[in-house]
């Protein structure tokens, strides 16, 4: 039962079958990794030290990280997420989260970023003007009507595909 061991730093419990996970005694825990699961709900509002969260191929519908200000690595890969509030991330680097529903994204804050992948959602725009640390950004698969990365002096890749409404 993970809730007793409040001791652990390190959670890795991929490929498993569960559907919840309790971390709420967990108050120590920085690094999360429950991807490949079957979790409706992920609560980490009492993980105060997360630094890295990775959640990818779950069934979330949402995830709440307003408490999870220490967070430089988050992925949530292949969910059903179609908001998200990544405005308290302000030491995100690596931001992941390709095959969800999201049409709106705000990245403003996240000044560090440093790694974007957001490949298959329902973005129409992105805003990296505040972002001068993106080195490599996916974005394939979206309603984008207009991209300017021109101002990302350290972009060094960049994937753009099958955007139909991208005009140059």
């Amino acid at each position: 039962d993970i809730p007793q061991n409040t001791n652990l730093l390190r959670i890795f419990c991929g490929g498993n079958q569960l559907s919840n996970l309790n971390l709420s005694q967990n108050i120590l825990l920085n690094m999360l990794s429950c991807r490949s699961n079957q979790l409706t709900s992920l609560d980490v509002t009492q993980n105060l030290n997360l630094i890295h969260l990775e959640c990818a191929s779950n069934q979330l519908i949402n995830l709440s990280l307003n408490n999870n200000t220490l967070l430089k690595v988050l992925g949530f890969h292949n969910n059903q997420i179609s908001t998200i509030d990544v405005s308290n991330l302000t030491q995100l680097e690596y931001l992941g989260f390709n095959s969800n529903q999201l049409s709106n994204l705000d990245i403003t804050s996240n000044t560090l970023l440093e790694v974007l992948q957001c490949d298959n959602n329902q973005l129409t725009n992105l805003n990296t003007l505040n972002n001068t640390s993106l080195a490599s950004i996916s974005c394939s698969s979206n309603l984008f009507t207009h991209l300017d990365f021109s101002h990302l002096q350290l972009l060094n890749s960049i994937w753009f595909e099958n955007n139909p409404n991208l005009i140059s």
